[in-house]
């Protein structure tokens, strides 16, 4: 919204951005909560711990999808952050800390969700032995693709 209501191109192409990016990297975090659950039978996160010994695979998916969400490079992400911050602050310099609060918060989130899950001891429930389906890497993969490739060619979204 902000990027839109600055009513500037670079805030159009911002929202665009983050909207890819959003729907992305949120489709690819509950296609990896699904692998986890279908690797567990449980939607708890505390029965889900200690992945990153029992499919490293995933582990390592999962902390891309992590560090794209909270705007790390090379991700879409990092770029339409600070464009819609930048836009932002165009309108008004009181959204300074709001703002400034909502993406500490959310990095807190994802880093977070990431250590939960794939550190700690494995549970004894879970079954040692897991075999993972090519095609859940190869779902996670297809979301992260695009975004790390908007931030390579960015004028797929600006257009010039």
């Amino acid at each position: 919204m902000a990027g839109i209501l600055a009513n500037i191109p670079w805030g159009a192409w911002g929202a665009i951005a983050i909207m890819i990016s959003h729907g992305l990297l949120r489709s690819a975090l509950f296609a990896s909560a699904d692998i986890c659950y279908s690797i567990s039978n449980s939607r708890r996160l505390l029965i889900n711990k200690g992945l990153n010994i029992a499919v490293p695979s995933i582990s390592i998916l999962w902390f891309i999808i992590c560090a794209a969400n909270i705007a790390a490079p090379p991700s879409c992400n990092l770029i339409a952050e600070i464009i819609l911050i930048t836009c932002s602050t165009i309108i008004t310099k009181l959204v300074l800390l709001p703002v400034g609060v909502i993406s500490f918060v959310a990095a807190v989130y994802s880093l977070t969700l990431y250590t939960i899950i794939n550190h700690g001891p494995i549970n004894l429930l879970n079954n040692p032995s897991i075999t993972i389906v090519p095609r859940n890497i190869l779902v996670i993969t297809g979301h992260l693709i695009p975004v790390v490739t908007i931030i390579v060619i960015p004028s797929l979204i600006t257009l010039y």
